[in-house]
């Protein structure tokens, strides 16, 4: 029972030895904060949303490389690249307004 618990009492600890927290902000071009966008890590398909001060978290994250992908309807999708060797990591984003272009509407009456 002995080398039982502390099998798992050294698996926990590696555990935690291999994993970090990374933070920000996510704002606009004009500096405002952007609430709702939603932030993906494609590694081990987490998600998130950020809050009403455009801030996001995520914490218990494997170490090593990982792909955030930063979405708001209206504005261009942005993939920032990642690498951590177990460090916490403040990463702030700027989205960019996509230009929508509207096709013309003819309306008729018969």
């Amino acid at each position: 029972m002995k080398y039982l618990f502390n099998i798992l009492l050294l698996l926990s600890s590696t555990v935690g030895l291999s994993q970090f927290k990374i933070s920000g902000y996510v704002t606009d071009t004009n500096n405002q904060k952007l609430s709702g966008v939603i932030v993906h890590i494609e590694e081990n398909n987490s998600e998130t949303t950020t809050d009403e001060n455009g801030f996001y978290q995520f914490s218990s994250l494997p170490k090593g490389t990982n792909k955030l992908i930063f979405h708001l309807s209206g504005f261009e999708t942005k993939t920032e690249i990642v690498s951590n060797n177990g460090t916490e990591i403040k990463l702030n984003v700027i989205l960019s307004e996509k230009e929508q272009h509207l096709d013309e509407v003819i309306i008729s009456t018969l």
